[in-house]
Parts: C-alpha cells; sequence; structure tokens
C-alpha cells in the first residue's frame, strides 16, 4: 500500500491520512487482517463473557474454582498472544516485511510495556501508601486526609507517567516499523525524539483518542442494550424472579459482543494507522530541523571564511 509516510504533516492531516488509508484499502486490510482480528474478538469476547454477571456462571466458577482460574488465566494469555499477532499483521502490511519478523518486534514491544507498565503500577501504589502512611504516622493530619492525600499523590503520579511515557509511543511504534532500529533505542534515541515532539503527539493522539471513543461508542450500542437487559434479568434473578430471557438469549448476547469486538479490532487498526502517520510525521519534522541546523552553521561558517 502506498502510505506516503515520511512527509510533515499536521494533526488534521495525520488523521485524515489515517482514514484515507483504512478507508481506499479496506478491501485488502480486511483481507489481511480479518483473521487476527477474529482470534482477538474470540478472546475478548471470552474475556467478557467469564466478567459480565450471569448467575449460572458465577455459580459453575464457584463450584469449580480451578478449573475457573486456569481459563480466566489462559483467556489473558491468548488474548495477549493474538493481539501480538494482530499488531505483527498490521505492521506486515504496512512496512512489507514477513510476518514472523513483525510478530518477534510485536513480542519485545509487549516485553516493554509490560514492563513499564508494571514499574508505572508499582510507583503509584508505593506512592499512595507512602504518602498516606508518612502524613498519618507525623499526625499532620487525621487518618482520613492522608488517605485522601494519598489519592491525590497517585493522581498526580499517574499524569507525569503519562507525561513520561507518551514518547514511547513513537519509539515503540518507530521499532515495529524500521527493523533498522535496535530495541534499545526505544528507551534511548527513540525516546528522546519523541520527547521533543511531545506536544504534536499530545495533540494527535488527544484527538484520536476522542474520535475512537466516538466510533465505539456508535459500534458499542446493541451491545450496551444488550448488556444492560443481562444484567436487569441476573438483578431480578437475584431477587427471586423468575428468568425472563428466552433460552437464546445466551448465544445473542455472545454474537453480539463477538461481532462488536471484531467492529472493534478494525477501530484500533485506525488508531494504529494515525500513530504510523504520527511517527513518519516526527521523523520528516526531526530530519527537516536537522538541515535546516546543518544549513545554520555551513552559512555560519561561510561568512567567517568570507570575513578573513
Amino acid at each position: 500500500m502506498e502510505t506516503e509516510l515520511y512527509t510533515n504533516k499536521s494533526t488534521s492531516a495525520c488523521i485524515r491520512a489515517a482514514y484515507m488509508l483504512l478507508t481506499t484499502n479496506i478491501k485488502t486490510i480486511f483481507k489481511r487482517l480479518w483473521l487476527p482480528a477474529l482470534a482477538n474478538a474470540i478472546m475478548l469476547t471470552l474475556s467478557f463473557m467469564l466478567y459480565i454477571p450471569d448467575k449460572g456462571i458465577n455459580d459453575w466458577g464457584h463450584a469449580h474454582p480451578l478449573v475457573a482460574t486456569i481459563l480466566i488465566s489462559a483467556s489473558y494469555l491468548l488474548t495477549v498472544i493474538a493481539s501480538i499477532w494482530l499488531t505483527g499483521a498490521i505492521a506486515s502490511m504496512l512496512n512489507g516485511s514477513i510476518l514472523k519478523k513483525n510478530i518477534f518486534r510485536a513480542i519485545m514491544v509487549v516485553g516493554a510495556e509490560l514492563i513499564i507498565t508494571t514499574i508505572s503500577i508499582f510507583i503509584i501504589n508505593f506512592g499512595t501508601s507512602f504518602v498516606a502512611s508518612i502524613l498519618a504516622s507525623s499526625k499532620i493530619t487525621s487518618p482520613e486526609h492522608a488517605l485522601t492525600a494519598g489519592h491525590i499523590s497517585a493522581f498526580a503520579i499517574f499524569i507525569l507517567f503519562c507525561i513520561f511515557t507518551l514518547p514511547f509511543v513513537f519509539s515503540t511504534v518507530r521499532y515495529q516499523i524500521d527493523h533498522k532500529t535496535r530495541f534499545s533505542e526505544i528507551f534511548r534515541k527513540g525516546y528522546g525524539t519523541g520527547f521533543r515532539h511531545w506536544g504534536f503527539q499530545f495533540i494527535t493522539y488527544f484527538v484520536g483518542v476522542l474520535l475512537t471513543i466516538v466510533a465505539c461508542f456508535i459500534a458499542f450500542i446493541p451491545l450496551i442494550i444488550i448488556s444492560s437487559a443481562q444484567i436487569m434479568n441476573q438483578l431480578g434473578l437475584l431477587a427471586g424472579d423468575p428468568n425472563g430471557a428466552p433460552g437464546y438469549f445466551v448465544w445473542l448476547l455472545m454474537a453480539t459482543v463477538l461481532i462488536t469486538m471484531f467492529l472493534l479490532c478494525f477501530i484500533l487498526v485506525w488508531t494504529f494507522f494515525i500513530a504510523y502517520y504520527t511517527y513518519g510525521s516526527v521523523e520528516a519534522k526531526d530530519l527537516a530541523l536537522k538541515a535546516a541546523k546543518e544549513k545554520a552553521i555551513a552559512n555560519n561558517n561561510k561568512n567567517e571564511n568570507e570575513i578573513e
């Protein structure tokens, strides 16, 4: 697919280019991604069905706790595997490299994201308890106010986490798309480049996330309706009312979840395209900035030589 990646684009141009790439190549994209998207949808459907209120599933889980734990753990693991497959397939479609290489890089990216997320969760939890315990033990404030201060500090740490992890979006997409990039550059050169263009990325991703939320809300309307019916019916069962759902309702719910999650995968493909074009634009901006600096230095040296 022709993508015109390394061009200096604005926020709206990146989002528009991602939309045009999706809509003008929808047949190719569907042909290349339907299978990994379906695998993701199946695993997300399984996870959804394990957590939606259902007395029958809940009773079965209590009766077979070990099997339920294994099933939940397996669903998490298989969801991650399916996500890696989909990410590798998207990257393979964009950079033209073989799927095996892109899946390997997707595994490395997921590993890096897990490390960053784990460290961040630890810092947030530690910061909350540390601030609350310090304030409570020193009797600066009451235990209730100390706990509130701990939550505020956790929110502040979370904001800092978002600020300092945003450049990782650029560096991980760069590593995934450009196979000349080494893994260590995610945390070094790539991160530095992303941080220099933090404002542009923030605006682009912020607008992209808002549009993604709107698209997801539209796609999720049938699921919201049928899930609400499921929850109300289960609340009625807990209150002693008879089951008002028809026998096929569970299958209807599963089919609705599966279709919705399948659509969600292609909405997320569009968000990946936004990150893809943002990466290309940042690279173009960075190269233009370096070229301008080199030109300025050359002109300065030329003027000095003329004076001499």
